[in-house]
């Protein structure tokens, strides 16, 4: 958990509004630390936004922003139980958002479950290009079951 000291110091003594379910297990430090490393994510996403505006491809390129699964510490979690590494929802849970300006209107959510497996053929769907089927060399053929 290491980020750049200036967006640490915007929550080094920060009163955190939403805490842990069992506010008895979180580490805040390690919240803090999180809740910065968000903070500079953020900024270097507006960075790249900025970049692809200043050359002009802001209209025809998908920006896409995901995350592995749940958090890896006690923290506030949306009100979801659990965190990385549990099968509850706030364990296997993450933000997915897509950026694309002239086919998907800001604010729109879509309520289906998919996951990062998802998002090449849909991609590539987007994109008109075809994923080849997989071909299976003899050796791994051979090693079935």
């Amino acid at each position: 958990m290491q980020v750049p000291e200036r967006f640490y110091q915007k929550f080094a003594s920060a009163d955190l509004k939403f805490r842990a379910r069992d506010v008895r297990q979180e580490d805040l430090q390690f919240t803090r630390a999180a809740l910065a490393m968000t903070e500079n994510i953020d900024w270097n996403v507006g960075r790249i936004l900025r970049r692809l505006d200043e050359l002009k491809l802001i209209d025809q390129t998908i920006v896409i922003y995901f995350s592995d699964n749940g958090p890896n510490s006690w923290r506030w979690n949306g009100g979801m139980k659990g965190r990385k590494g549990s099968t509850d929802e706030g364990g296997v849970r993450s933000p997915c958002l897509i950026r694309w300006p002239q086919h998907i209107s800001p604010g729109t959510r879509v309520p289906h479950i998919a996951g990062a497996i998802d998002l090449l053929p849909t991609l590539a769907d987007l994109a008109g290009i075809s994923i080849p089927a997989p071909t299976h060399s003899t050796a791994s053929a051979s090693n079935r079951c």
